[in-house]
C-alpha cells in the first residue's frame, strides 16, 4: 500500500507550495535539503525492502516497485529535477547486473514508467542538430568541434550528464543485452515501446523534431555495431554472398574469426562507476538543474573476456558504446536482432541528413564499413518471403504442432505455452537441415526465404490462430505488414546509399573508382537481389541503380571488370523473374547499362558490358537454369529499347544490341539441346561447336567449349578432329598474347635463316621479319596454313578491363606440344612441322639448344614419316562430306 502514502506526500508537496507561494520559486529553493534527504531515505529504505523481500512477497515488492517510479516520475513536477534524477539514480544503483530475472524486471518496469513522463523529451535536452563540414576545405575548427560532439553518439559520461533519463535507459540496456534471453527480451522490449511512443507523439510530428528525438538514441548504433558479432544470420540462409570477385563474403557469419575481429574493433573497456565530481553535479542547485548523469557501481557478469581496442585508426574513433569491460558471444535469437535492427532504421530513417553526414566524414573507415555491414543485416532480416510462402509455412507449422499434441508429446503441459518452443525446435532443425543444401546458385531470380517461421511476428500470429481461431483476414493482414516492413526497410536503405553517394562522391571516384570503399558499397546494392524482395521494392532498386551508374561509370567500364561482370550477372537474373513488371524494369536497366557503356567508350562499341554479359550468361546457365519464355521475354525488350531509341539510330549501337542478344539466344538454345543429344557424339559436338562460336569473343569461354569438344573427339576415336579442337585453342591463346602486347619486336642477327636478297613472301612469317628482326607476334594468322578455319578466332574482342588471363609464352608451348601429340597419333605428319615452328620461334627468343635441336629432330622423324606413308600408301583417311540445311 506504499501507493497511498505517496499520494499523500505528492499531495502534502503540491498544498505546500500553493499556500506558501513557493511555486513562483526556482525549483532548487522550493524545499529546505533536510526534507529532501528525510525524501531520499524513505526511498532507500523502500528499495531495500524490495530488493532483499521480493522472493518471499513477489506480488507486494512488484507493486511497490512500481509506486516508487510512479512517486519520482511525479516528482518533476514539483522538485528540483538534477535531485530527482539522484534519486533515480541511486534507486537503479540498487539493482546488480547479476540479479535474477524477477529483480531485472522490477528494474525495467521501473525505468519505463519514470520514461513514460509526459515532458520526457525536454527532460533529456535534445541534441543539438550536427552542421555539415565543407568536404573541399575541412578547418582545423571544424574537426575539434566533431571531436567535441563525439561522446553525443556514445553512452558515456559527457552523454548522460545532457540526457540524464535516455543516457541512463540505454546504458541498462546495453548491460541487459549481456545478459541471459529473458532479460533482453524486457530490456528491448521498454526500448521499442518508447521510441514509438514518441513516434506517435502528436507535439513532435514535424521531421525536425523527430530528428531531434531520433538524435538521442544514436548512442543504440554502437550497442549494434558491439553485439554484430552475436547475430546469427544461419537461421535465414547461409550468408554466404558472392561478390564482386566472384569469392564469398562472410563477414556476417558465425565464425570467430570475424567475432574476434569486431570485438577487437569495437569493444571498448569502461569504468562503469563515474567520477565524484559527476555524480556531485547530479543535485547542483542551478537554475538549470536538469544538467545531470547517472553512475553505476557495478559491472555486467558475462561470459567472455573481450580483446581491447587495437585499431589506430586515421579518424576520430568511436568512443565506448558502454558494453561493459567484458562481451557475451552467444547468439541474440531472431527476435532480438530484429527488434534491434528495427530500432537502428528508425534512427537512421528520421535523423537529420546532417547529422548522418557528419558522422560519417569524422568516422574511421573500417567504422564505416561496418555501418554498411548492418544494412545487409537490415536486409537480410527484413526480406521479403511473399504471400504464399509463408501462408505455406504457417500451414505446415500448425500441422505440425497439431500432430505433436495428438501424439501426446505435450501431455501435462499447457499446449499455449508450448507452442513457441516447439516451432523453435522445428524451426532450427529444418534451418541446419536446409541451410547447408541452399546456394545462392540454386535459386532465380533472388533468393527464397526458406524459412518464413524464422519471423517472431509469425511466431505470435501462429500462437494466436491456434488459440483464437483467427480467420483468413487476420492472417492475410499480418501478411501484408510483414510484406509493408519488408519494402520500408528496403525504401530506408535505398534513401542511406543514395545520400552516402551523393556526399561521398569525391571519395568513392579515387583510384577511377577502383576503392575499397566503392566496392563496399557496391555490395551493398548487389544484396538487394540476392535476397528476396517485393517488385514494389525491386523498382526502387533499379531506379537506385540506374543513378548509381550514371553518377559512377568507371567504376564498370574502366580498370578492372570485377563490378560490372557482379552487375551484369545479377540484373540478368532478374530478367528472368516471374513478375513481368520485374522483367521490363530490368530489362531498361540492362539496356541503360550497356547504352552508357557506349557513351563512355565515346560512341565505339560495348566491348566491357558485351563480353561481361556473355560470361554472366554462361555462370546462370549452370547455376539457374535461364532460359525459358521470362528470359527471352526479356532479350526482346532490350532489343525493343534499342530499336526504339531515336537518338542511336544513326549509331552501330542498335547493331551491337541485337548481335548480343543473338549470341545469348545461340548460347542458350545450343545448351538446352545439348541435353537432348548428349548420347548422340556428333550432333553434340556441332551443338558445343555452335556454343563456342557464340563465345568467339570470350577467351576462356570459348576454350572450355573446345576443350570438352576435343575431349568428346579422342573419347570417340577421332583423333584428328581432336588435334584440330587443340590447334584452335593454340591460336586462340597466340591471338590473346598478341593483343595485349606480350609480343615484342626484338632485333637480332638471322643471317642463317634470311638472307640479303630474300623477299619477305618467301620467308616463314613466323620466325622472320624483312627488316632482319624477329617477330614473335603469333596470332591467328601464323596458322592459317594449317587450317582456313582458324580465321574464327580472330573475332575475339579486345577489352583491357578483363581479370589477366594467366596466359604466357610457356602455355602456348604447352598447347602446342598438345597437338604435336595428337597430330603424330592422328597420322597427320605433315601438318607437325608447321605446329612446331611457332615453338621454335619462342625457343630461339629464349636461345634455348637443347629444345631447339629435340624440335628439329622431331620435324625430321616426322617428314620421314611422310616420305615414308607416301611411298607406301598404307595410310587411311576417312573421308568426310559438307553437309548444310536449308529453310526451317
Amino acid at each position: 500500500h506504499s501507493w497511498f502514502f505517496f499520494a499523500i506526500i505528492l499531495k502534502s508537496m503540491a498544498q505546500h507550495l500553493i499556500d506558501t507561494n513557493k511555486i513562483q520559486l526556482s525549483r532548487p529553493q522550493r524545499f529546505p535539503e533536510s526534507y529532501q534527504n528525510e525524501l531520499d531515505n524513505l526511498v532507500m529504505v523502500l528499495s531495500d525492502h524490495v530488493i532483499w523481500k521480493y522472493k518471499d512477497a513477489l506480488e507486494e515488492t512488484r507493486r511497490a516497485n512500481h509506486s516508487v517510479a510512479r512517486f519520482l516520475k511525479r516528482c518533476f513536477t514539483f522538485m528540483d529535477r538534477g535531485y530527482v534524477f539522484k534519486m533515480v539514480n541511486n534507486y537503479i544503483s540498487m539493482f546488480s547486473s547479476g540479479d535474477l530475472k524477477t529483480l531485472c524486471q522490477y528494474k525495467f518496469d521501473f525505468l519505463q514508467e519514470v520514461c513514460q513522463h509526459e515532458h520526457f523529451i525536454p527532460l533529456c535536452l535534445p541534441i543539438r542538430s550536427a552542421n555539415i563540414p565543407d568536404p573541399l576545405t575541412p578547418s582545423e575548427s571544424t574537426q575539434e568541434l566533431h571531436a567535441s560532439d563525439m561522446p553525443e553518439y556514445s553512452v558515456t559520461n559527457e552523454f548522460c550528464r545532457k540526457h540524464f533519463l535516455i543516457g541512463i535507459l540505454l546504458r541498462e540496456v546495453g548491460f541487459a543485452l549481456q545478459e541471459d534471453q529473458d532479460v533482453r527480451h524486457l530490456a528491448l522490449a521498454v526500448l521499442k515501446n518508447l521510441m514509438a511512443k514518441h513516434s506517435f507523439d502528436d507535439r513532435y510530428r514535424e521531421p525536425r523534431k523527430q530528428a531531434q528525438i531520433a538524435s538521442l538514441y544514436m548512442p543504440l548504433y554502437g550497442m549494434l555495431l558491439d553485439n554484430m558479432p552475436r547475430i546469427y544470420l544461419k537461421d535465414l540462409y547461409p550468408f554466404t554472398v558472392n561478390t564482386s570477385n566472384q569469392g564469398s563474403r562472410d563477414d556476417l557469419s558465425t565464425n570467430g574469426g570475424f567475432q574476434s575481429q569486431t570485438a577487437m574493433k569495437h569493444a571498448n573497456s569502461v569504468d562503469t562507476s563515474f567520477s565524484k565530481d559527476v555524480l556531485n553535479s547530479i543535485a547542483v542547485n542551478h537554475a538549470d538543474s536538469r544538467a545531470s548523469l547517472a553512475s553505476l557501481d557495478s559491472n555486467p557478469s558475462t561470459n567472455e573476456k573481450s580483446s581491447e581496442k587495437t585499431d589506430n585508426c586515421e579518424k576520430i574513433p568511436r568512443p565506448l558504446s558502454l558494453i561493459g569491460s567484458t562481451l557475451r558471444f552467444d547468439k541474440l535469437d531472431q527476435a532480438e536482432t530484429r527488434s534491434l535492427l528495427m530500432c537502428f532504421l528508425h534512427i537512421m530513417k528520421t535523423i537529420s541528413y546532417e547529422t548522418l553526414i557528419a558522422y560519417w566524414q569524422r568516422a574511421p573507415s573500417p567504422e564505416v564499413s561496418d555501418f554498411f555491414s548492418i544494412l545487409d543485416v537490415c536486409l537480410q532480416n527484413f526480406r521479403y518471403l511473399g504471400k504464399r510462402n509463408i501462408i505455406r509455412k504457417i500451414a505446415a507449422a500448425f500441422k505440425f504442432v497439431q500432430s505433436t499434441q495428438n501424439n501426446g508429446t505435450l501431455k501435462g503441459s499447457n499446449p499455449s505455452c508450448q507452442t513457441s518452443g516447439l516451432l523453435s525446435q522445428w524451426m532450427h532443425s529444418t534451418s541446419s537441415h536446409e541451410g547447408h543444401k541452399q546456394h545462392r546458385s540454386q535459386t532465380l531470380p533472388i533468393i527464397r526465404g526458406k524459412n518464413a517461421l524464422s519471423n517472431p511476428k509469425l511466431l505470435q500470429m501462429l500462437d494466436n490462430t491456434m488459440t483464437s481461431n483467427s480467420n483468413e483476414i487476420d492472417i492475410v493482414h499480418h501478411v501484408d505488414t510483414e510484406a509493408n516492413i519488408a519494402t520500408e526497410v528496403c525504401l530506408t536503405i535505398l534513401d542511406l546509399l543514395s545520400l552516402f553517394t551523393q556526399t561521398h562522391q569525391r571519395q568513392l571516384q579515387q583510384c577511377d573508382c577502383q576503392n575499397s570503399l566503392m566496392k563496399r558499397v557496391f555490395d551493398t546494392y548487389m544484396l538487394f537481389f540476392q535476397v528476396n524482395q517485393s517488385a514494389t521494392a525491386l523498382k526502387h532498386v533499379f531506379a537506385s541503380l540506374r543513378l548509381f551508374v550514371c553518377k559512377f561509370p568507371s567504376a564498370f567500364f574502366q580498370g578492372p571488370a570485377d563490378l560490372c561482370g557482379s552487375f551484369c550477372y545479377e540484373v540478368l537474373k532478374c530478367c528472368n523473374h516471374r513478375s513481368r513488371s520485374t522483367q521490363t524494369e530490368a530489362s531498361a536497366l540492362l539496356y541503360f547499362f550497356m547504352r552508357k557503356n557506349f557513351e563512355f567508350n565515346k560512341q565505339k562499341s560495348i566491348v566491357r558490358s558485351h563480353l561481361q554479359l556473355i560470361k554472366a550468361v554462361s555462370q546462370l546457365i549452370a547455376d539457374a537454369g535461364i532460359g525459358g519464355s521470362r528470359f527471352q521475354h526479356s532479350l526482346a525488350i532490350t532489343n525493343n529499347f534499342a530499336n526504339g531509341d531515336k537518338q542511336m539510330k544513326n549509331s552501330n549501337f542498335p547493331a551491337e544490341v541485337k548481335d548480343l542478344t543473338k549470341r545469348i539466344r545461340t548460347v542458350l538454345m545450343a545448351t538446352a539441346q545439348m541435353k537432348e543429344h548428349e548420347k548422340d557424339p556428333e550432333m553434340l559436338v556441332d551443338l558445343q561447336y555452335s556454343l563456342a562460336n557464340s563465345y568467339a569473343s570470350t577467351p576462356e569461354l570459348r576454350r572450355t567449349w573446345l576443350e570438352s569438344m576435343a575431349k568428346i573427339h579422342a573419347r570417340n576415336g577421332d583423333l584428328s578432329e581432336a588435334a584440330m579442337c587443340y590447334i584452335h585453342i593454340a591460336a586462340l591463346i597466340a591471338e590473346y598474347l598478341k593483343r595485349k602486347g606480350y609480343w615484342k619486336v626484338e632485333k637480332i642477327c638471322t643471317a642463317s635463316l634470311l638472307s640479303e636478297d630474300t623477299h619477305p613472301c618467301d620467308s616463314n612469317s613466323l620466325l622472320t621479319t624483312p627488316s632482319g628482326g624477329s617477330m614473335f607476334s603469333m596470332g591467328w594468322p601464323a596458322f592459317l596454313s594449317i587450317t582456313p578455319n582458324i580465321k574464327e578466332e580472330g573475332a575475339m574482342k579486345e577489352d583491357s578491363g578483363m581479370q589477366d588471363t594467366p596466359y604466357n609464352e610457356n602455355i602456348l608451348v604447352e598447347q602446342l606440344y598438345m597437338c604435336v601429340e595428337f597430330l603424330w597419333k592422328s597420322e597427320r605428319y605433315e601438318l607437325i612441322a608447321d605446329v612446331n615452328k611457332p615453338i621454335i620461334a619462342v625457343f630461339e627468343k629464349q636461345r634455348d639448344f637443347k629444345k631447339l635441336s629435340d624440335l628439329y629432330y622431331d620435324i625430321h622423324r616426322s617428314y620421314l614419316k611422310v616420305a615414308e606413308v607416301v611411298n607406301s600408301e598404307k595410310r587411311l583417311f576417312g573421308r568426310y562430306y559438307r553437309v548444310a540445311f536449308y529453310g526451317q
